[in-house]
């Protein structure tokens, strides 16, 4: 295991991720339990409604009932339909959020514990002057110092992990990634930014980017089960092999140096 003080970063990575597809699963289950339980209370009240007298108080509450258990059942039926396709979109969004973070909180870090790894070309163009980073202690100068090497790889203009993998490089901890998983961390990463940014309607970009989707701009986005499963699996896969640099740099590969 990686030294403590990044270990504890992948650990609550792999915790928030477990919890937000867990509450993915619970919703889907219980959608389908709910669709069961809609199915027997839309028989029980339009027998009601067919046994009471038109224009009584019943009627009124058992046909009034009736269609919104029906406006119900329809909306469950359209999700299932779509393979709940907003749960696994919003569970989507929520765990590259967490890569997010991780990523950067390791980076962060990385600054605190072990900021000799920053390459010299790097240091050389900050705008923060050397000897103020050689002696950061605030988190307000760590994460200053973070958004200038940003800048300095412009990770926010790269696809995929590329971001991540740039700003990670700058310490030397980054690294080769496997091509398919390396495809679908970017298809991953571009349906999150057509369901933040373009409301779940496909744009010139992610068509161009992500060709073997076969979207034409203007398409509606959908994420079944299958393919947010996937995303998934690329995304652990992804933090696993981050986790081994940490391990190899801090623990085999040399003593924390605090």
């Amino acid at each position: 295991m990686s030294s403590e003080w990044s270990a504890q970063h992948f650990v609550r990575f792999h915790a928030t991720v477990r919890t937000i597809d867990l509450v993915r699963q619970l919703g889907i289950s219980g959608a389908q339990r709910v669709r069961r339980d809609v199915a027997e209370q839309i028989a029980e009240y339009s027998r009601m409604s067919a046994e009471a007298e038109k224009g009584s108080k019943e009627y009124g509450r058992a046909t009034e009932t009736l269609d919104r258990l029906t406006e119900l059942a329809d909306f469950i039926s359209s999700q299932e339909s779509s393979d709940f396709h907003h749960l696994n979109a919003q569970a989507l969004v929520g765990v590259w959020g967490v890569l997010d973070a991780l990523v950067h909180d390791l980076l962060l870090a990385t600054i605190d514990r072990a900021r000799h790894l920053l390459k010299a070309d790097i240091t050389g163009r900050m705008q923060i002057k050397y000897a103020e980073y050689m002696s950061l202690e605030s988190d307000d100068l760590a994460e200053r110092l973070l958004t200038d090497i940003g800048r300095q790889v412009s990770s926010e203009s790269k696809l995929g992990v590329a971001g991540f993998e740039s700003q990670l490089d700058a310490f030397q901890l980054s690294g080769s990634v496997d091509e398919r998983v390396n495809r679908v961390l970017l298809e991953a990463s571009q349906i999150r930014n057509v369901m933040v940014h373009r409301s779940g309607i496909a744009d010139r970009r992610l068509c161009r980017l992500c060709p073997w989707l076969d979207l034409r701009p203007g398409n509606p986005i959908s994420v079944g089960t299958g393919q947010f499963t996937r995303y998934l699996d690329a995304i652990r896969e992804y933090v696993e092999l981050l986790q081994d640099r940490f391990l190899q740099k801090f623990t085999l590969g040399g003593a924390d140096p605090r």
